[in-house]
């Protein structure tokens, strides 16, 4: 995980956080397991449907769901990587997603 960090003037700071594929890409396998365990296609069990099928159904949603787990817990170690102490809820923007990237 790269982290770069820019003060801004008076208290507030601009951060930049790059994180590894290799972390991304575990984390949207694992929303992809769960939803696996969840989902209900014709055909299949419920829960025994192939992980493939499972990505092309619910693509959208299983990216949505690992952005959503993945962000904060990154946020949360990048200020305390950089010793940096929020006084209010960060304003995200710029979240960039390219699978394998």
């Amino acid at each position: 995980m790269k982290v770069n960090l820019k003060r801004l003037k008076d208290c507030k700071v601009q951060m930049s956080v790059e994180v590894d594929s290799d972390r991304v890409e575990d984390r949207y396998q694992e929303v992809l397991k769960t939803f696996q365990r969840q989902a209900r296609l014709p055909g299949f069990r419920e829960g025994k449907a192939p992980v493939d099928m499972i990505e092309q159904r619910f693509k959208d949603d299983a990216r949505e769901e690992m952005l959503k787990s993945l962000i904060p817990e990154v946020y949360h170690q990048s200020i305390q990587a950089q010793k940096v102490s929020p006084v209010s809820l960060p304003k995200i923007s710029d979240v960039k997603y390219e699978r394998g990237k």
